[in-house]
């Protein structure tokens, strides 16, 4: 049987502990990582269920992000606020992060794939229970530099499709909080 790829191989973000390092030294992902408990875990969970849905017979191995993550977030004003102009309301956060993944199949055995993993967690406003996270896994072996960086429509795209305001996030006085509809 043959041996998959040497993950040191690869240097990157392949943990908890380098998630975390990573976090404090580039702010912006606090955002993402301040909802969960374990940031990397979870990715990892994610990308196993993408790769489930590509083979029902794949296994993740080891992930390692391989490339700067990209953050981003949905908020509005806090119109309940004593001076709403200071403070928002996180609606949604999406991760957009390139990935490197050894995987084992019973077609294929072991090997690895490149591409990018998109994870958005939304409804952060509402109970913990009504929270949503969905995830895309984009797969390229060709040209995996072009999943270096996010299409950023396509990220905006994704992290809006994913849950949903309530009324108390729109403006007092507009037909979404009132009740009334925008038709």
């Amino acid at each position: 049987m043959t041996e998959g790829p040497n993950p040191d191989d690869v240097a990157g973000i392949a943990s908890e502990g380098h998630f975390a390092a990573f976090v404090q030294k580039y702010q912006p992902l606090d955002l993402f990582a301040r909802f969960l408990g374990n940031p990397f875990e979870l990715l990892c969970g994610e990308a196993q269920w993408a790769l489930v849905a590509h083979d029902l017979g794949i296994v993740l191995e080891r992930m390692a992000i391989t490339g700067p993550p990209y953050p981003l977030a949905d908020a509005h004003l806090d119109w309940d606020a004593a001076v709403p102009e200071e403070r928002y309301i996180i609606t949604r956060v999406a991760l957009f992060a390139p990935v490197t993944l050894w995987v084992r199949s019973a077609a294929a055995g072991a090997h690895r794939l490149r591409g990018a993993l998109t994870c958005v967690i939304a409804n952060l406003n509402q109970p913990d229970d009504d929270r949503m996270v969905q995830s895309w896994l984009d797969l390229d072996e060709r040209t995996p530099s072009r999943l270096l960086k996010p299409d950023t429509d396509l990220l905006r795209s994704r992290m809006l499709s994913v849950g949903e305001w309530l009324p108390t996030d729109y403006p007092p006085g507009s037909p979404e909080r009132e009740g009334r509809g925008t038709t």
